[in-house]
């Protein structure tokens, strides 16, 4: 217990330091984390690299908007901001709330990915707004359903043509 005045007064200054040292500290790690990147984080698998590009592409494509995961006009999953009702749309939860500038692209194309119908599920290519995503370099974005896949559900493969 401090019974001196001035060895009191001497420990504020440092306090103050450390406080401010600290509040600073917690500033830059919340802006790294809550501000807009343009790469994903260092250190994603590769399953983590797929959800933060989608995650951008959708919030390249419809900003702060509510995005729900539609599966009401065909069977293939569609991101859009149209909610159509309960039954035919699911509200898109982001793993990455400030990723942008994603490597994906939303591409209409005269030959789409197709579906794939195997006994332990299935493969549907992803849309956003009617246009199929992209992975660049042949590569279409899809989802996996039925059983799991080691690796998750999201992953960019050859159209199963």
């Amino acid at each position: 217990m401090c019974t001196n005045g001035s060895q009191s007064d001497s420990l504020v200054p440092t306090m103050r330091l450390r406080l401010a040292a600290t509040a600073a500290l917690v500033l830059c790690a919340a802006a790294a984390c809550g501000g807009s990147t343009r790469l994903p984080p260092a250190g994603l698998t590769a399953y983590g690299q797929v959800v933060w590009n989608l995650d951008a592409l959708l919030h390249d494509t419809f900003g702060g908007r509510q995005v729900w995961e539609d599966y009401g006009r065909t069977n293939l999953p569609d991101y859009s901001t149209e909610f159509l009702d309960l039954a035919r749309s699911v509200p898109y939860a982001y793993t990455f709330s400030a990723a942008h500038h994603s490597a994906y692209r939303a591409v209409r194309t005269a030959h789409p990915p197709t579906v794939a119908d195997f006994v332990t599920g299935g493969d549907s290519p992803i849309r956003v707004s009617g246009a199929y995503v992209s992975c660049g370099h042949g590569l279409w974005l899809y989802e996996h359903s039925g059983q799991a896949l080691p690796g998750g559900e999201l992953f960019c493969a050859k159209s199963h043509h």
